[in-house]
């Protein structure tokens, strides 16, 4: 978390934005309940947020204070917006990927290790309350290419230590921030994996395709 008030810089020129405003990074926000409510008690003009789940908690916390969000999958499915070109409420943002995008990292996968037959979609139900959207396109992409689709929930990283055949990572907090973690499973296990940043990449990972991140 960043508060942030006025300062010198011209990005925060009072003509730009509000006086005082509180950042929250990072996704998974459930163990700090109590800096959330804190920070909205101190009623800054505008909260941003940068996940599905951090924002969700916001929600919890006020209905007046307005949220913008930076990186979250399906605003609407999620429930944060009422729709993409008119969100309503006191809560708007931005949204970086579709789901849709779950048949073309499959479809990749299969390009780079065509022998797996058995791929698994990882995400953390918690922090990736979204992961729906991507299970359609998923299972359409799998039926294309005679491939087993397994969706398959992650609470722990050492969960992945039984993974079997190639696996694909949602944009998911919970799997982001343990993607050191992840990438080096993928490697002393040989498991081939596609990733929806590239920050897994230059950590190791096979390959990503997704937003540049």
């Amino acid at each position: 978390m960043l508060a942030l008030s006025r300062t010198k810089s011209p990005l925060f020129r009072p003509s730009l934005f509000h006086e005082k405003a509180i950042v929250h990074v990072g996704g998974e926000p459930f163990g700090s309940r109590y800096a959330l409510q804190h920070d909205v008690a101190s009623q800054p003009d505008v909260v941003l947020s940068s996940t599905t789940s951090t924002t969700e908690a916001l929600l919890q916390q006020t209905r007046s204070i307005p949220i913008i969000f930076g990186t979250v999958a399906d605003p609407v499915g999620s429930g944060l917006v009422a729709s993409l070109p008119r969100p309503g409420g006191h809560t708007t943002g931005f949204t970086n990927i579709k789901g849709s995008i779950a048949g073309k990292w499959l479809e990749w996968l299969k390009q780079i290790a065509p022998r797996v037959n058995r791929v698994a979609l990882l995400f953390n139900p918690a922090t990736a309350p979204y992961a729906e959207i991507y299970l359609g396109p998923f299972g359409a992409a799998a039926a294309a290419l005679a491939v087993e689709a397994i969706a398959t929930s992650v609470g722990d990283t050492s969960e992945l230590e039984s993974a079997v055949g190639g696996f694909m990572v949602t944009p998911d907090p919970f799997m982001s921030n343990r993607s050191a973690q992840i990438t080096s499973l993928t490697a002393r296990h040989r498991l081939p994996a596609i990733f929806p940043f590239r920050f897994y990449a230059k950590l190791g990972g096979l390959l990503s395709y997704g937003s540049d991140q």
